[in-house]
């Protein structure tokens, strides 16, 4: 979790198996997961496999009884199928696939407009909800 534009946000990165025969400086293929305007995350630091999907009903129901009422625009977003306790919470969320190097910065969040420009996703898709 971090903060720009004087608002928080979570990323969660997912990274490949690791090549053992790639050479040391060769870029990752990770995929970005942007929650925007991230308030209250509960999940472990190694979420695992990701299945992202917006909660509802008795769901949302559920989470809002243990949390509290959202703000306006708030939704919840469930990081697992079979599981309540993996959640953020935010106002959007955007991810994309990039070829960078180990521990580079995310081009979803840099603030730095050459630094986007050079770290194009993949195929140019960018996807949100």
């Amino acid at each position: 979790m971090d903060y720009r534009y004087g608002h928080g946000y979570a990323l969660l990165r997912g990274y490949p198996e690791i090549d053992d025969d790639a050479p040391g400086d060769s870029p990752l293929r990770v995929m970005d997961v942007v929650f925007a305007g991230a308030s209250r995350l509960s999940c472990w630091k190694d979420v695992g496999a990701l299945h992202l999907r917006e909660a509802s009903g008795d769901e949302l129901a559920d989470l809002v009884a243990r949390m509290g009422r959202l703000r306006a625009g708030q939704r919840v977003f469930l990081l697992h199928d079979d599981s309540l306790e993996d959640y953020i919470v935010s106002y959007g969320v955007q991810w994309a696939e990039f070829d960078l190097p180990g521990g580079a910065q995310s081009p979803l969040v840099s603030e730095d407009l050459e630094y986007r420009r050079i770290h194009q996703p993949v195929n140019g898709e960018t996807f949100s909800a």
